[in-house]
């Protein structure tokens, strides 16, 4: 994935939640997309650091 495209790099801070079932959609957000979020912003700053040193 290309980390110019991704939520928080366009600077996104909230997700809404809405739907049918709020509590399962947030419990695997929280399993699934905060995680991987998580993990591409710390490869991204891993990136920009390698490239500034």
């Amino acid at each position: 994935m290309v980390f110019d495209r991704t939520p928080f790099r366009q600077g996104i801070r909230k997700i809404l939640i809405r739907g049918f079932n709020p509590l399962v959609d947030a419990i695997e957000y929280g399993r699934e997309l905060l995680p991987r979020v998580r993990a591409q912003v710390a490869a991204r700053d891993v990136a920009r650091q390698a490239a500034a040193a």
